[in-house]
């Protein structure tokens, strides 16, 4: 079994697709750091800020489903 604290590129990859447009630069000014830091993060040049860069896309593609959720209901309610 692999530590917890290993990603693989795929898994990298597969998170960095689901996220919506503009989200590298919304993370990068969430977690203060610049776009290049989080795109170095996504092509696993940076593994320093891995776990707060992750962190981040995981909440902001959560928010994007949720958002999505939302207009779906409100468009079948029309």
């Amino acid at each position: 079994m692999q530590p917890q604290s290993h990603i693989t590129t795929k898994k990298l990859n597969k998170v960095k697709s689901l996220l919506p447009n503009g989200a590298m630069e919304k993370i990068a000014d969430q977690l203060n750091v610049s776009v290049s830091t989080v795109s170095n993060v996504f092509s696993g040049r940076n593994k320093k800020q891995l776990n707060d860069v992750l962190a981040k896309a995981l909440e902001v593609i959560e928010e994007d489903k949720k958002e999505k959720s939302e207009l779906f209901r409100k468009i079948e309610e029309l």
